[in-house]
């Protein structure tokens, strides 16, 4: 029984990559399930030791508080409670994922291939949408302000940072044998392109930022990235002949946001949240309150409909002022909290995953991912937060073969790596 479940959770993450272009619930359902059969099998084994972690306290601690948060405020509901409760299921499913799935080799090695099929297929996808009109399941592109921004296989214009938080573990993985190396520069190449042609700020921003960051630490494939950097350019040089439209929105609507950045959407949706945490500063204004509480006329402006909706969307549209607005400083110091001992984790096992190329990769996701000066979707939102946790599960899975090994005498007490174990994922080329 025992292999079997295990077996079915083994699937169930490498289909992932696959489900989540298929629709958010789906990729939701797949890690809900996994973090249940995780708890199973650690009541079956009796082995809990992966809430010795930290991080995994810290998780659970905000849990608790985030739960407590939801009971006492004006107007509490199941919903806020059972929308609390179940926040948990990510840090559960990123210890699943560390501890008792991705140790395995061979469930790696799978997970890459999916994620680079899948990633593969949504920049084919869009590339299809920008010169046909539409994607191969018809979706056509989603109108925004005058312009035409692709959706790819997605049903909204999220195609551009879907790409971004997945891509650079695969463009690095693949780099390290010498009939893959030319994949670092397709991958770059394409990705480059296909962000840019998607129309997606933000996630052109950071994927600039990424493959700076990949450039700056591993300095063996500063030749590959600069090729795929230069082939990009003179590709998206070319398209922009045909399509002006693009590099209106990419270029000058950019350049125009980060020079009145006080003035757009996300500048005034960031006042707002930082009025509401002002006015809220210790517990914040409550589970999922940011839309409802932000129309209040002590955060700003409420007589013009059109300003309004511009700086009260659903959330704060940046991952620390929705701590900061929704739950406060305890709640923000606790998720700070958790994101410290992961860092301390990193640079406990710098040498380690410096040597790895694919561990490269993953670091550099984390880091786009937690820069404070990213705007970008809600963290509980599945869509958003299923990518993040993936890969943070595959982050520690290699931190957790780390410890092992030190604990076994493999590592010398140095860190440095006499024998690797990864063959199909850390192979160097001779």
């Amino acid at each position: 029984m025992q292999a079997r479940l295990t077996t079915f959770a083994q699937w169930l993450v490498i289909a992932i990559p696959v489900l989540l272009f298929c629709g958010k619930v789906t990729s939701d359902i797949a890690v809900s399930v996994i973090a249940v059969l995780f708890l199973i099998h650690s009541s079956l084994y009796g082995n809990f030791l992966w809430l010795r972690d930290r991080w995994m306290q810290v998780a659970i601690a905000l849990t608790a508080y985030m739960c407590l948060r939801a009971v006492i405020t004006e107007n509490p509901t199941w919903f806020n409670l059972g929308y609390s409760l179940s926040w948990i299921r990510f840090p559960v499913v990123m210890a699943a994922l560390a501890y008792w799935l991705l140790p395995d080799k061979k469930v790696r090695r799978l997970l890459l291939i999916s994620l680079t099929g899948s990633l593969v297929f949504i920049m084919a996808d869009c590339l299809f949408q920008f010169f046909t009109g539409t994607d191969i399941f018809g979706h056509k592109p989603f109108p925004y302000q005058g312009l035409q921004r692709l959706t790819g296989p997605f049903s909204n214009p999220r195609p551009g940072i879907t790409v971004v938080w997945l891509i650079f573990p695969v463009m690095l993985a693949w780099s390290i044998t010498r009939t893959t190396r030319s994949w670092p520069t397709l991958l770059v190449a394409a990705t480059m392109v296909t962000v840019f042609l998607t129309g997606e700020r933000m996630a052109l921003l950071l994927l600039g930022m990424g493959v700076g960051i990949s450039f700056l630490v591993l300095p063996r494939y500063r030749v590959l990235l600069l090729v795929g950097c230069q082939a990009a350019l003179l590709m998206i040089h070319l398209l922009v002949q045909e399509r002006p439209e693009v590099k209106t929105r990419q270029v000058n609507a950019t350049q125009q946001a980060v020079v009145s950045f006080s003035h757009t959407s996300y500048g005034l949706t960031a006042r707002s949240a930082a009025y509401i945490f002002k006015y809220n500063p210790i517990f914040g204004s409550g589970v999922q309150s940011f839309k409802k509480e932000c129309p209040k006329p002590e955060y700003g402006p409420t007589r013009d409909p059109q300003l309004l909706a511009s700086r009260c969307p659903n959330h704060p549209h940046n991952l620390y002022l929705a701590w900061l607005s929704e739950y406060g400083l305890v709640g923000f110091a606790l998720y700070f909290l958790m994101v410290g001992f992961w860092l301390l984790d990193l640079f406990r096992t710098r040498k380690f995953w410096f040597a790895v190329p694919l561990v490269i990769g993953l670091v550099v996701t984390l880091f786009i991912r937690l820069w404070p000066l990213s705007a970008g979707t809600s963290h509980f939102s599945a869509w958003s937060a299923v990518p993040f946790w993936l890969l943070m599960g595959w982050l520690y899975s290699f931190i957790h073969d780390y410890r092992q090994r030190f604990k076994t005498g493999l590592l010398s007490a140095e860190g440095s790596i006499p024998t690797l174990s990864f063959p199909s994922l850390t192979r160097r080329a001779d």
